[in-house]
């Protein structure tokens, strides 16, 4: 399978943030883990509307939270929802779970 992003999602990753931002990582990270549902859903109905404006939304986010693999993710989705990618979607939704998987917070 063809690689869509740049990241390894299981390559262990530490947040480096704002420490102003650090407390809402959590809440950041269990928004994302939602999200996952929602692509799951959205791909059900082939709402590549709605998938689109998943993507756009992590990867303008990703990155303010000292996650910008998650913006990058965020953006293969959003090209493949343009394109109406199924395939490509998924996958990216697979790194999307085991990068969120191997996210640590700072100590």
């Amino acid at each position: 399978m063809e690689q869509k992003t740049g990241i390894n999602p299981r390559a262990p990753f530490v947040v480096q943030a704002d420490p102003l931002l650090q407390p809402l990582i959590p809440d950041y990270l269990k928004n994302r883990r939602n999200d996952l549902q929602k692509i799951a859903d959205a791909l059900a109905r082939q709402d590549f509307a709605a998938l689109r404006k998943l993507g756009h939304d992590m990867a303008g986010s990703g990155g303010a939270y000292g996650l910008p693999p998650i913006s990058e993710l965020g953006r293969a989705i959003e090209n493949a929802a343009l394109a109406g990618d199924t395939a490509t979607i998924e996958s990216v939704a697979h790194d999307l779970r085991a990068f969120l998987d191997v996210v640590k917070l700072p100590p």
